[in-house]
């Protein structure tokens, strides 16, 4: 009980963060009304770095735009493949700009607290609306960056969508990892609101720490992860683009399979 207890205590605030209030499965009927699809991914425009000291003033946290290395292009494209072979759509690729949605990440509450970034559907369920009847589409499978507690090394710590996460005492490295933290949501194109939500990840079996868990995820050397953005060669920063494109490719069929389960 008390392994049991330490997951659910560790996978439920991700899960609240990644879900807010939508559900995991989306009913029969209106799963069945969707015919025509569009995909959007919107989690990969920024890289994090997160490292978590010994104590508080050692702490690191920066961020960089990366939208040029075009990764969610190519998610995007992983994404149209395999919904090719789980699903029934008639799946389409439709130009867009994607900076029109980013309105989505807006703080969903007074204040910027973890508790108030869940995505601010009123900020783009009008935009969404316009895209698909423009479109003619029924739905949209929606990218998006959530943010989690620190379930690596058990700080108070959050970390969020694409980069780095590292835990670190001293010249000791605990956790270095390059990490995709997204979740996956099917949005009703007629509403512009979400039918369904999943976090991404590489299972969608046993407790909900245990998916958390599952999020693509890879060790990095410290060398990298601990190292300003900044100070990254071009070389370096070649091969950590490819790799995190690579990273959450197991990880679509599970969670898309899992978002398209209807639930009655």
């Amino acid at each position: 009980m008390g392994l049991l207890k330490r997951l659910v205590s560790i996978g439920m605030p991700v899960v609240l963060a990644a879900c807010a209030t939508t559900q995991e499965r989306v009913s029969t009927d209106a799963l069945a009304k969707i015919k025509k699809v569009a995909v959007m991914s919107l989690t990969a425009n920024e890289f994090h770095r997160q490292y978590t000291g010994f104590t508080v003033f050692g702490n690191e946290s920066e961020m960089q735009d990366i939208s040029a290395w075009k990764v969610d292009d190519e998610y995007e494209t992983q994404i149209r493949s395999v919904l090719s072979k789980v699903a029934r759509f008639d799946v389409i690729q439709v130009p867009y700009e994607r900076k029109d949605f980013y309105s989505v990440y807006d703080i969903n509450g007074p204040w910027d607290a973890p508790a108030y970034r869940t995505p601010k559907w009123t900020a783009v369920e009008e935009k969404l609306k316009a895209y698909s009847t423009k479109n003619s589409v029924d739905g949209i499978i929606l990218i998006l960056k959530r943010e989690s507690n620190d379930f690596l090394a058990s700080t108070n710590q959050y970390f969020r969508g694409a980069g780095f996460y590292v835990r670190g005492l001293g010249n000791t490295t605990g956790v270095s990892v390059l990490h995709l933290l997204s979740s996956v949501v099917l949005v009703d194109g007629q509403t512009g609101k979400p039918l369904a939500t999943r976090i991404l990840a590489r299972s969608h079996e046993g407790w909900p720490g245990t998916v958390a868990r599952a999020a693509p995820m890879m060790s990095i050397a410290p060398v990298i992860s601990r190292a300003k953005l900044a100070e990254l060669s071009q070389e370096t920063i070649t091969d950590v683009r490819a790799k995190l494109i690579d990273l959450p490719k197991d990880a679509w069929e599970p969670t898309l399979k899992a978002l398209l389960a209807s639930g009655g």
